[in-house]
């Protein structure tokens, strides 16, 4: 776990000094395309959907005039009726934030996945010092593949993510353990997209990729724990993670060796 973690830093000075450094100022390019061209009808979405649920769940609100116990047993439906009311927007508000940044986070995988490929390809070269040469119709493949692989990875966190928030807004309480555990399922598609580069160049059959990267779990997620938490960085974490994601996963490989 600690290697795969000292890969991933050690990814960005490494990146820098190979002068592979341009790879850092193609995700901000994407993902402002993507939020100028999303984030409007996104929010839209939240509010429709807010209000939907709010008016598909409300209770109806106790009404007249009581005493004693009746009285309190009014005021306490009134005070859960409205505390879940409130759970139930904040759940909905979350889970399409979350939904939002996940997509868009895969779009930029997807769309980096020629970077992505050829970033991974010479950070193993200058590290073993083999050369290989480049040949076009072996790099349109890996970029189609690894397009391929995050797309895939992409489509499986989302279904695992709609799932989770939708038996979360049934219980709002469970959302903080949602967020914990879907941070961990999140990390393990991100490191493994970062690692299939790697795998692809060892194993020819996608089923032998998937066994090799997965004989790696704690470095999968170690890098896509690291790759979800540079993110969080205001801008810069979108310029230097996917970078630093696919030469971290080099790395930690060539050590696990």
């Amino acid at each position: 776990m600690r290697s795969a973690a000292r890969s991933y830093f050690s990814a960005f000075g490494f990146i820098l000094a190979n002068g592979l450094g341009w790879a850092f100022l193609v995700p901000p390019l994407i993902g402002l395309a993507f939020l100028v061209g999303s984030t409007a009808w996104a929010w839209e979405l939240a509010d429709w959907l807010a209000q939907w649920a709010a008016a598909r769940w409300e209770l109806p609100a106790a009404t007249g005039s009581a005493d004693g116990w009746d009285a309190f047993w009014r005021d306490a439906h009134g005070i859960l009726h409205g505390t879940g009311r409130v759970l139930l927007l904040v759940v909905l508000k979350v889970a399409m934030l979350w939904l939002f940044l996940l997509v868009a986070k895969y779009v930029v995988l997807v769309l980096m996945s020629p970077v992505l490929a050829y970033v991974s390809e010479r950070a193993e070269t200058r590290l073993t010092g083999r050369s290989t040469p480049f040949r076009w119709a072996r790099f349109v493949g890996d970029t189609l593949r690894g397009a391929t692989i995050a797309l895939l990875c992409g489509v499986l966190e989302v279904g695992v993510s709609l799932a989770a928030w939708i038996l979360t807004l049934l219980f709002p309480p469970l959302a903080p353990f949602t967020a914990a555990g879907l941070f961990v399922v999140s990390s393990y598609f991100y490191g493994f997209n970062m690692f299939d580069y790697v795998a692809e160049r060892r194993e020819t059959r996608f089923t032998r990729r998937i066994g090799a990267v997965n004989a790696r779990a704690r470095q999968v997620v170690t890098i896509g724990a690291l790759f979800n938490l540079t993110l969080l960085i205001p801008f810069v974490g979108l310029c230097v993670a996917p970078a630093m994601g696919a030469v971290g996963a080099v790395m930690a490989w060539r050590e696990g060796e």
